[in-house]
């Protein structure tokens, strides 16, 4: 499948990139035919996020061994089009996923061989026109606006029925239904569990987050394997009598208070019952011991986990042994069943222990009950690590305190990577929204368009890795480090509490020796005075001995007693130690082998958005093949080229005229569009024979485009130009005073004009430029209205000035850039010292700028310049 997605940015009129608007997508599928990539026999199309708003223009007939059809994220209101399209009625999947349909239309009912049919993330309001769809086996409404279960009578071969986050409030219409097998109603309002009974064969029903107060209605759905009410208001477990065969079972943020009602669900393997209020062991251990098949139960967020986080887990393994998950954890140990032993005898290692000592039953190893983890590696920290010291404790913890900060580093390696991603699939968005080659034609557009499409593209991949990051990798992982410390803690604890009374048991037995060698000392040097010469018969001597035995005695049997306590505190020390180090172990393996996980989908999280990039890369690579210089150019020739060259010869009487006559700029083109279908884009040749007398009309507008010919274009006869009617408009827009009364020099004085050297006609100085002639047969302007003119022609000086690209078709190294603008006027000869001396003047006050003409070389500069050229970089 090829998933094609035309977005082409449209550029303002601030110059800023916005994107096209749906009649942009319309155009691109017409223009460049988003099916044609797709070979005649392609049996799967996908025009997913194309932008599509409408399905007319899209030609399907040539598909003939079409099956599945994507229409996702786009912005269809309509698949009417459809029907007409005969192949198109042995389609067996269609997905209009995610657009805007209001109703299934006959577009959608007339694809009656249709078996997965998805509508979901629409607007759709009514089940409607799925009569003829007999062959659907799964449907897919979630998230419309329906009300009403309804006209689903004739799709009895319907094996898969979603109809969440719509806005259904009574379950009806569905007992033709025989072969359902499952039914999703989440998110809806029903109250009411009924009219279920006909669906025998329904294995799998869910109705989360309605209103539902009470499980019932069940009775005859015999065969359910898998049943979730969360997110409801049920008070009591109930009625599931002949629902033997569930397997999963969510009772999920309910107000369930005791379990009841589930201890006859032998096959019962999920228990999901978090958030509710549940407070007792007790309760949990006599309805759920009973389910040998059970392995993972929920039950966070309950008083059970609430009151008690410390020994929550400790207690939920000791009371259902059989279990192997517990929330979102694992439990990694597998316990010996002792023949009619006490259940508190089989103890969890990691904590039960610690229980017995403070409860003093663990007197000896031999009472000590047997317990086996399971371990990955062959090898046991319990039986290597061992010291007459405190340092087996210290290299431990040394390790574990490692453990923890590697963790914690993969995490913030994590974090940083996802920011990372965010921020550059953020700045990749921002680059496909600028109006990247906008203006440009051919097949580099074509390049620069897929530059976009998979900047964009590139942006939503890496968007997703960053999502993909946090929450199947941070989020996981910070949850799986705070319940390694939990387990930690509570070893060390144990650990640290044991060791404590070991070491107080030591020092007392240290005291009491030191008081037992007192007291037999004492004990002796009494006896030698009593048996002495001179304490013989003395009974103060025999009293004090006596009382001195009775201390040694007792002394004695303190320090036995001690030293007994102290051999067991070792015993339970080291048994302790030996749980705390498989419990360690396990640790170590849990941390290595989840991290390990971790680092590997986090490489293959990476991985896919790389592999997407290179494929992304591929495509322009691929499109950059197909441009061709030549085609480009072509291609600009025929949609802009402003006219061929005219190789007819120029009369020999205007053969010296300048081209200063003829006033092209492309920004005036742009903004005169109505002139240029007037002006003609050559020169136009002088007349043969004089003029005839120049009637009253308009002032002339100039030509436009003869500019761009400046080069190649014979030079125009500017008698014959100023016959032409038109509206006279300077480069900025502003418009001249008409000249009605202009007469038509005398043929002596056109001749003379026709004989003057082209430096006459290029010089701003002289007088052709303020008009045609002069003298005694020309109508002069009064000096006010000149002074005007020259105003007005200093003000495109200095626009000219400020930007080359202004510059009119003289000689930019002449002293004024303003001598192309020629009118259509005569002025007085006697005016024209005048005018030389305001304009040079006005040179005088006015510095070069940066870009102007009057800032080049000195040799351009000067009034006598030979000839005018018209170009610029010379």
């Amino acid at each position: 499948m090829v998933d094609l997605a035309i977005s082409e940015p449209v550029v303002t009129d601030d110059g800023t990139a916005s994107e096209s608007d749906g009649s942009a997508g319309e155009r691109a599928s017409n223009d460049d035919d988003i099916l044609a990539l797709y070979a005649n026999d392609e049996s799967s199309i996908e025009l997913m996020h194309s932008r599509l708003r409408s399905l007319a223009d899209l030609d399907f007939t040539r598909f003939t061994a079409l099956q599945y059809l994507g229409l996702r994220q786009n912005l269809l209101s309509d698949t009417t089009p459809l029907s007409s399209l005969p192949n198109l009625t042995t389609l067996k999947e269609l997905d209009v996923y995610d657009n805007r349909l209001k109703r299934i239309d006959q577009g959608v009912a007339a694809m009656a061989q249709l078996e997965n049919l998805d509508l979901s993330f629409n607007k759709i309001r009514t089940i409607e026109n799925v009569e003829s769809l007999v062959h659907l086996r799964d449907l897919f409404f979630v998230s419309n606006k329906i009300q009403t279960i309804e006209n689903l009578g004739r799709l009895t071969m319907l094996r898969n029925l979603e109809l969440g986050a719509n806005r259904i409030r009574v379950i009806q219409n569905l007992d033709e239904l025989v072969n359902l097998e499952e039914l999703y109603l989440g998110k809806n309002k029903i109250s009411r569990l009924e009219n279920l009974g006909s669906l025998r064969r329904l294995r799998i029903l869910s109705i989360q987050s309605n209103r539902i107060t009470r499980i019932e209605g069940l009775e005859q759905l015999e065969n359910l394997e898998e049943l979730y009410l969360s997110h409801n208001g049920i008070e009591r477990i109930e009625n599931l009598e002949h629902n033997t065969k569930l397997t999963i079972f969510d009772i999920t943020k309910n107000r369930i208070s005791e379990l009841s009602g589930i201890a006859h669900l032998q096959q019962l393997e999920d228990l999901w019952a978090s958030g509710n209020q549940l407070a007792s062991f007790d309760n949990i251990e006599s309805t759920c011991g009973p389910l040998e098949a059970l392995r993972t139960v929920y039950l966070e967020f309950n008083p059970v986990q609430s009151e008690q986080p410390a020994n929550y887990r400790r207690k939920l393994m000791l009371a259902l042994p059989q279990i192997t998950q517990i929330d979102a954890t694992m439990c990694r140990f597998v316990f010996n069943k002792l023949g009619g032993g006490n259940k508190d005898q089989q103890q969890h290692p990691s904590v039960g222990t610690a229980d017995a000592i403070d409860a003093g039953t663990l007197k000896s190893n031999a009472t000590a009950p047997e317990m086996h983890a399971e371990f990955v590696s062959s090898e046991r920290f319990a039986d290597n690590f061992w010291s007459a010291d405190e340092r087996c404790i210290s290299v431990l913890m040394h390790k574990l305190k490692n453990a923890k900060q590697t963790c914690s580093d993969i995490l913030q390696m994590v974090q940083a990577r996802a920011q990372m991603e965010e921020d550059l699939g953020k700045k990749l968005a921002k680059q496909s929204r600028a109006g990247l080659g906008c203006e440009e034609v051919g097949s580099i557009k074509d390049a620069l368009r897929t530059i976009r499409t998979e900047l964009e593209r590139n942006s939503k991949s890496h968007l997703d890795l960053a999502r993909q990051l946090r929450a199947e990798i941070e989020k996981p992982l910070a949850t799986f480090i705070a319940d390694q410390r939990t387990k930690r803690r509570a070893q060390t604890t144990v650990i640290q509490k044991t060791e404590g009374d070991r070491n107080a048991l030591r020092s007392q037995v240290r005291k009491l020796q030191d008081k037992r060698r007192v007291d037999t000392k004492k004990v002796g040097d009494l006896d030698l005075q009593v048996n002495g010469l001179q304490g013989v018969g003395d009974p103060k001597l025999r009293s004090k001995l006596d009382r001195a035995q009775m201390q040694q005695k007792a002394t004695e049997n303190e320090w036995v007693d001690v030293r007994a306590r102290l051999k067991e505190a070792d015993q339970q020390w080291r048994n302790v130690w030996r749980a705390a180090c498989d419990v360690f172990q396990v640790l170590e393996e849990e941390r290595i082998e989840y991290l390990k996980t971790s680092l590997w989908t986090y490489t293959n999280l990476v991985s896919s958005t790389c592999v997407s990039d290179d494929e992304s890369m591929e495509s322009i690579r691929q499109d950059l093949e197909k441009i061709s210089v030549a085609d480009d150019i072509s291609v600009f020739i025929g949609t802009f080229g402003t006219g061929p060259s005219d190789d007819k010869p120029a009369d020999k009487s205007v053969e010296n005229r300048p081209s200063s006559s003829t006033i092209t700029s492309n920004t005036v083109t742009s903004a005169a569009p109505s002139h240029q279908s007037q002006v003609s884009s050559s020169a136009i040749p002088a007349p043969a024979q004089a003029p005839p007398p120049i009637q009253p009309q308009p002032q002339l507008q100039p030509d436009l485009h003869a500019y761009a010919n400046r080069s190649t274009t014979p030079q125009p006869d500017l008698q014959a130009y100023a016959n032409r009617s038109a509206t006279p408009q300077s480069l900025h827009g502003h418009y001249q005073q008409p000249i009605l009364n202009a007469a038509a020099p005398p043929p002596q004085q056109q001749q003379q004009q026709q004989q003057r050297p082209v430096s006459m006609h290029a010089s701003p100085q002289n007088q052709h430029l303020f008009g045609w002639g002069g003298g005694a047969g020309g109508n002069s302007r009064p000096a006010s209205s000149m002074q005007g003119t020259i105003t007005a022609d200093q003000d495109l000086y200095r626009r000219a000035s400020n930007n080359d690209m202004y510059a009119y078709n003289v000689d930019p190294r002449a002293a004024s850039s303003m001598s192309g603008v020629v009118y259509n006027r005569a002025e007085s000869p006697a005016l024209i010292p005048q005018q030389q001396q305001m304009q040079q003047q006005q040179q005088q006050q006015m510095p070069p700028r940066m870009g102007s003409p009057r800032s080049r070389a000195s040799t351009y500069n000067s009034i006598s310049a030979g000839t005018a050229t018209g170009n610029f970089g010379t």
